[in-house]
């Protein structure tokens, strides 16, 4: 089932919501914070970067002062659940 598929394959799940960032950078942290909303501040992304929560396309970010260049498509994950597929918005 798409439980087990998810926390034993690890895979990405077929439906999770898509963002689109309107700068070709953004950082980590804002990308958590505030434009997924997968954490409520950024004192909060911070401590799940540093604690090896967040990883971008499957490698792990563990620099809360990374800098993410958006162009195609990314997946981000933070912490075990938490999915969002990244996309720069059309000019």
């Amino acid at each position: 089932n798409n439980f087990v598929q998810k926390l034993v394959k690890k895979e990405i799940p077929d439906e999770i919501p898509e963002f689109s960032v309107g700068k070709s950078e953004i950082g980590i942290l804002d990308l958590i914070s505030h434009v997924t909303k997968f954490a409520d501040s950024n004192s909060e992304a911070r401590r799940l970067v540093t604690a090896n929560a967040v990883s971008l396309d499957g490698e792990k970010v563990t620099d809360p002062s990374t800098v993410v260049k958006i162009s195609g498509e990314h997946v981000l994950k933070v912490g075990k659940r938490k999915f969002a597929r990244i996309q720069r918005k059309p000019q």
